[in-house]
């Protein structure tokens, strides 16, 4: 393959074509659940084993997914016309969770008017991590802004004092950092690029954060977050290679 970047290449014939990125596996404190589906055309299932679970049945699994699509910055294009697979524009990898955002029955546009985003902490690879801070429509868990972190799971669950569990945040316990390190490692064995996604809500009455967010920074913000659950993806090859 020649003249790749990191989401398009040219292959030998000159058609571009696309690292499709597809999530696979997300899991929670309360288990694991598959996703079914592949490349970035939002069709597919996220099933609790066989029972197929959206956004509307769980609250854990809509912040999971939404958290992870709002600290995102690729965006998904649908088909030209003419043709049959969609496209993105940005990384690979976070084009996925929107897909899967998408196949969790998400309602993307009412997700981004209800978290509209007022700040980003980037990526940097001594931390291995982003932030997105949102103003919040409606207060979540008593405050009207919240930050959503994602990165190397290790990183981000170092920073958690508690986990999302069921429909309520819970201080965080060894043994549930055992467990998150165990399933990282697990997919990790299997060749799969995991992601660990995580939330803090910025109240005003927070002596730990500055008045101004204009003061904010990944110090003063990634500490004692919620740990919401790991995202694994892989880059399959299509079904119809042989």
């Amino acid at each position: 393959t020649l003249g790749c970047t990191n989401v398009i290449c040219s292959d030998k014939t000159g058609t571009l074509t696309q690292n499709e990125m597809t999530v696979n596996h997300l899991w929670m404190v309360t288990g694991e659940m598959t996703v079914t589906g592949e490349g970035y055309e939002p069709k597919g299932e996220i099933l609790d084993g066989e029972t197929a679970v959206t956004v509307r049945k769980s609250g854990a699994l809509q912040l999971l997914l939404g958290g992870a699509a709002l600290c995102s910055n690729a965006k998904l294009l649908p088909p030209e016309e003419g043709k049959e697979r969609y496209t993105v524009l940005g990384d690979p990898t976070e084009a996925c969770l929107g897909v899967v955002a998408r196949k969790g029955e998400m309602d993307m546009e009412r997700l981004f008017q209800s978290f509209p985003r007022i700040m980003e902490l980037p990526f940097d690879s001594v931390r291995k991590r982003m932030a997105t801070i949102h103003q919040l429509r409606e207060p979540f868990e008593g405050s009207s802004r919240i930050a959503f972190v994602k990165g190397a799971p290790k990183e981000v669950m170092e920073l958690c004092s508690s986990c999302y569990e069921g429909s309520a945040a819970r201080p965080i316990e060894e043994s549930d950092r055992i467990r998150i390190m165990e399933a990282n490692d697990q997919y990790a064995s299997e060749g799969l690029r995991v992601l660990a996604v995580a939330y803090r809500t910025l109240r005003k009455d927070d002596t730990s954060l500055p008045a101004s967010i204009r003061e904010y920074t990944p110090e003063n913000v990634e500490r004692e977050l919620t740990f919401l659950g790991l995202v694994a993806m892989q880059d399959p090859p299509r079904s119809e290679v042989r």
